[in-house]
């Protein structure tokens, strides 16, 4: 069986996968916030639903990060 990445450069793949999905997390963010601003009054609780969830991922990736961060640490 041969190895094609070392532990350290799964690490690395996998703190840069997390850092483009908490970029693009926080683009979407930006993004529905702007058009909440711009969609009919009755539309906003729609996307506040939308910006609730978005916001939940951004947590979860965020606690990836702290994960990968200190791979060491027993996690819970």
């Amino acid at each position: 069986m041969s190895v094609v990445f070392s532990g350290d450069e799964l690490i690395k793949i996998a703190i840069d996968i997390e850092r483009r999905g908490i970029s693009a997390e926080k683009d979407s963010l930006l993004f529905y916030y702007e058009m909440k601003e711009n969609v009919p009054h009755h539309a906003a609780p729609v996307i506040d639903r939308i910006i609730a969830e978005e916001k939940l991922h951004l947590r979860q990736l965020s606690e990836v990060k702290k994960r990968l961060a200190a791979p060491g640490e027993p996690q819970t």
